[in-house]
């Protein structure tokens, strides 16, 4: 499967550790965060049942794939 075609939807909150690697969108019912080092290979959407955030820490990289 390729990243833009895979989706997690957790109900609440999301957390992507330090230095992973991620891969796919992260569709979160509130926040999300990407601790220092994370590369995201797809894309975060947050706020999808409640008010969210999104934080991304230092060194963090998103890398959103072509359509």
């Amino acid at each position: 499967a390729q990243a833009k075609n895979v989706f997690w939807v957790p109900t609440s909150d999301a957390t992507i550790g330090v230095g992973t690697t991620f891969d796919g969108t992260i569709v979160a019912g509130r926040d999300t965060t990407a601790k220092t080092g994370a590369t995201i290979n797809g894309r975060i959407l947050t706020g999808a049942i409640t008010a969210g955030t999104l934080a991304l820490q230092s060194g963090t990289t998103v890398n959103v794939p072509a359509p």
